[in-house]
């Protein structure tokens, strides 16, 4: 039996790794079965509203609506959802679809007043995240590669046994390089099965396969040879655990947070202030010059020039145009909001490289399409929406024309749920790329190490 055959068969019967197993089995069953009960409640709510909404606008309208009626009126009440409709791979990390909002419901009226609103959550359960299979790469993989590597050369010294291992012939520190590739071959490969198997259970496509793949391979490289670094420098187990434990605390908890305390905070507050100007811009104008009103919503539509909105009287034209003047009000801003998220969101990207957990997080939401960006296009979409209403109805609303019941329910009829779905990302992206040589750089830089472990042991 060579020497690898026999360190293979050795690890398999280690206690320690069988647990380590046990327990990564374990949490990623508990991780792909969170995360899809929350995908499903998810697309529950989404189905739910599309029906609930065309459910109640038909009963108004059959209600309250004469059988002639100014379009105008009715479009004070016509809406259509949309939704930001799941990748597959989302129930595998959840990202951010418990922060934005997915699902939106346009109308004829002011867009920001109503864009940014969401339901209330729990902050407790905001602030501890999702178990889901994201969450069991990136905080507890390490921890388990940990437990398996700490001890890779220090046990021999605790045992002594140490010198047998002199006397094999093999130098030491490919002795302990073959352990711990050893290792990451067994473990990684059920790593790996785990993943792949979670990726096709829940639906996910085969292209799929090689992006969360080849980041978990990365960040398993990456711990690994973390772990091999530590272990060159000849300690004892005790202390070998402590730094690793260390460097974890401050990889997965302590970088991040000052990482995030360092990124400009006034893109975060500006949401609600948007909302709350947009109203109040509504709100005054009732109290205001009808021609200001006009002005200020041809900023948004040049159509409003020649509206038919007169000073004696109400029209829904002026209606209108109050809340496009709302929105014209607020536009500068919320273009500013966009930009900052968007831009914060790149400079927290290009950082994270100092941070691999950071990393590995972003890229697997990137894939999942539960990302920042994802939820700004799909903010860009609820607008194009509303617009592409607006193209429609507005014309119509400016020729004061009236509708049947008849044709008021079809054309409520012909406005159904607009589904965004996001882009999947490319796999050699700079990001990638990035991460795999930072992971090889770590394994080289341990390779290195451990070619010098006789000498930590002698000083």
């Amino acid at each position: 039996m060579t020497w690898w055959q026999w360190e293979f068969k050795r690890t398999l019967r280690n206690r320690v790794f069988l647990t380590a197993s046990a327990l990564l089995c374990l949490f990623v069953l508990t991780a792909f079965g969170y995360g899809r009960s929350q995908i499903n409640k998810q697309l529950q709510v989404i189905d739910r509203l599309e029906r609930l909404i065309t459910e109640s606008d038909q009963v108004y309208f059959q209600e309250r609506f004469k059988d002639e009626e100014q379009l105008g009126r009715a479009c004070y009440y016509l809406s259509q959802s949309t939704a930001h409709k799941p990748l597959p791979e989302a129930s595998l990390s959840l990202g951010q679809r418990d922060l934005h909002s997915y699902h939106q419901i346009v109308r004829l009226r002011t867009l920001y007043a109503h864009l940014f609103d969401s339901g209330f959550s729990n902050p407790s359960q905001a602030a501890a995240g999702h178990f889901d299979l994201a969450f069991v790469l990136v905080f507890l993989l390490p921890l388990l590669v940990i437990s398996l590597t700490f001890d890779t050369l220090s046990a021999d010294a605790e045992r002594r046994t140490l010198p047998l291992l002199r006397v094999s012939g093999l130098p030491l520190g490919k002795l302990v390089a073959g352990r711990l590739a050893v290792r990451f071959l067994l473990f990684g490969g059920l790593t790996l099965t785990l993943v792949g198997l979670s990726l096709m259970g829940c639906g996910a496509p085969l292209q799929s396969l090689a992006p969360w793949l080849t980041v978990t391979v990365a960040y398993l490289l990456f711990w690994f040879g973390l772990a091999g670094a530590v272990c060159s420098l000849g300690w004892s187990s005790t202390r070998n655990a402590g730094a690793l434990l260390g460097l974890w605390t401050c990889l997965t908890l302590v970088g991040p947070a000052v990482l995030n305390l360092c990124l400009p905070r006034d893109a975060i507050k500006s949401g609600a202030s948007i909302t709350i100007r947009a109203r109040q811009v509504v709100n005054d104008g009732w109290d205001i010059d009808k021609e200001i009103t006009a002005k200020a919503a041809v900023g948004v539509d040049p159509r409003y020039a020649e509206a038919p909105i007169l000073q004696e009287k109400f029209s829904w034209s002026w209606y209108y145009a109050m809340h496009d003047a709302g929105d014209a009000a607020v536009q500068e801003q919320a273009a500013d909001y966009f930009r900052n998220l968007e831009e914060n969101y790149r400079r927290s990207l290009s950082w994270s490289l100092l941070f691999p957990t950071v990393r590995m997080q972003l890229l697997l939401e990137e894939f999942s399409g539960t990302d920042l960006l994802s939820h700004l296009d799909y903010y860009l979409f609820v607008k194009q929406s509303r617009q592409d209403m607006r193209d429609e109805l507005l014309p119509r609303v400016f020729s004061e024309e009236t509708v049947t019941k008849r044709q008021l329910l079809k054309l409520h009829d012909e406005l159904p749920m607009k589904v965004y779905e996001p882009k999947r990302a490319r796999l050699w992206s700079r990001e990638v790329l990035e991460f795999l040589l930072l992971s090889l750089l770590m394994a080289a830089t341990s390779l290195i190490l451990l070619h010098g472990v006789e000498r930590s042991l002698r000083g």
